[in-house]
């Protein structure tokens, strides 16, 4: 089972609030840990999911979190399987672990056969540590699941036919979505935070920056404003100095790709739903009559540099035009070299077109 299609995103999840801004030890909000999903002694989290799979198939479940140790923090992951789903359903399986005298806990995993090819699988995680404070909190708990055969089930946007089915299963603590890349779903991520179906991270991102979701463009402007006292401050932690370098060294045109963008556009169309996204091949029917270029550009072919949302709501195409020797540049997001038009104003090109 390819667990590492997952771990990118899982990852980001570990080290959601692994230092917060402005990443000064005595800063106030950093005295004290604070990761998404923390689960405390005593404390559990449970997770219920939809598997269809043929008969024999085996599943492979990984809980993950971070533990507290000194001035850092490390991770730790507790494997279960592959085991087959016969095999869960005649009994359950629990294992312990310990990682110090203040780390403590169990994990429970088990599989019920449903109807025909489908099963639900259930996964509790127990923090059984017998102390307080954060030496004894499983940060940022969170799992995966994989499978060897057949796909996991939406819970989000499940088949009509099992919608109640999926409605019924009980999550406390995490959000099981569909991982990896679409359309593939033998994997699993059960997250501390509300995600979609086959979360990935933004191409653009040049690496984490820990602050708890904060949006990646404000976080590398604040950074960049530290002063010389406060960077002094960041000691020793080599993720916490990565990210100041890694910040520090982004050109002009890297930080410029941090400012949101929509990647895609769902629009009702003659021919039904489409979708438009960035990279798209496009004919211009400007109709407007804004400027000389509308003239000049109709019935073009062109190619969707991106999809931009004015402050008022509206949308709006940047489209680079073919045989442009500067098309490049306005790819790059430079001036002069891509056009703006409105939604109405551009036609995807049809793959019977393109041949």
């Amino acid at each position: 089972m390819n667990f590492s299609r997952g771990y990118a995103i899982a990852n980001a999840v570990l080290y959601e609030g692994y230092l917060l801004y402005p990443y000064r030890r005595s800063s106030l909000k950093n005295e004290r840990y604070w990761t998404l999903g923390g689960l405390l002694p005593e404390a559990y989290l449970h997770s219920e999911c939809l598997l269809g799979v043929t008969e024999g198939g085996a599943v492979e479940w990984k809980a993950r979190f971070l533990q507290v140790i000194g001035e850092g923090r490390v991770e730790r992951e507790v494997s279960i399987g592959p085991v087959t789903l016969e095999t869960l359903s005649a009994s359950s399986i629990v294992r312990s672990f310990s990682f110090s005298p203040a780390v403590a806990g169990s994990m429970h995993v088990g599989a019920e056969r449903l109807a025909g090819d489908l099963w639900k699988l259930t996964l509790r995680i127990v923090n059984e540590a017998a102390t307080g404070g954060d030496e004894s909190v499983l940060h940022a708990a969170h799992a995966i699941a994989g499978a060897d055969s057949g796909q996991f089930i939406s819970l989000i946007d499940p088949p009509a036919a099992l919608k109640p089915i999926a409605d019924a299963c009980r999550n406390i603590g995490v959000w099981p979505v569909l991982a990896g890349k679409p359309p593939a779903a033998d994997l699993l991520l059960c997250s501390p935070i509300i995600l979609y179906d086959h979360p990935a991270i933004a191409p653009e991102s040049p690496g984490d920056l820990f602050d708890s979701t904060e949006i990646d463009e404000i976080l590398t402007l604040r950074i960049l404003t530290l002063t010389d006292a406060e960077r002094s401050e960041l000691g020793t932690d080599q993720r916490a100095r990565g990210m100041l370098e890694r910040t520090e060294a982004l050109a002009p045109e890297q930080r410029a790709r941090l400012h949101g963008a929509l990647r895609r556009l769902v629009r009702p169309g003659e021919q039904g739903v489409t979708e438009l996204r960035a990279g798209d091949r496009v004919r211009l029917r400007p109709h407007r009559r804004a400027d000389i270029l509308d003239l000049a550009l109709g019935g073009r072919a062109g190619r969707v540099a991106s999809i931009e949302q004015d402050f008022e709501g509206r949308i709006h195409v940047a489209v680079t035009i073919e045989g442009d020797p500067g098309s490049d540049l306005g790819l790059a997001g430079r001036p002069g070299h891509r056009f703006f038009f409105h939604l109405d104003e551009v036609e995807t090109i049809a793959k019977e077109e393109l041949e």
